[in-house]
């Protein structure tokens, strides 16, 4: 029998080293946003990149629009990244990509 070694968590495999969200505030019960990672590209990197993880309620188990993405708290956030990060089908979805200006102008323009 061979057992093959434990293969490391999503967060650790991505270099992230420091997390934080994006959201806007209001009056709805959802708030619309999407978490930040700061990821190395390798070890020698001293500044890294922001990437955007943008969670939205899969359509199989919800009626809820597919282009409301919204943050988790941090805690929460490992557990659904390694989720969504690993294709397991699961009730949420996850889009892992670098911010660009997009990202804030669409959270903007819900404002308006």
């Amino acid at each position: 029998m061979v057992l093959d070694s434990p293969r490391p968590e999503y967060i650790e495999t991505d270099n992230v080293v420091l997390l934080g969200k994006v959201e806007i505030y209001g009056e709805q019960s959802a708030q619309p946003g999407f978490n930040v990672a700061l990821r190395k590209r390798n070890e020698e990197d001293i500044y890294g990149e922001w990437w955007a993880c943008k969670f939205s309620h899969m359509q199989m188990f919800s009626n809820v629009s597919n282009d409301f993405y919204f943050s988790f708290e941090p805690l929460e956030f490992f557990k659904e990244y390694e989720y969504g990060r690993g294709r397991v089908m699961h009730k949420y979805t996850l889009i892992f990509k670098e911010v660009d200006e997009k990202d804030i102008l669409d959270l903007v323009e819900r404002i308006v």
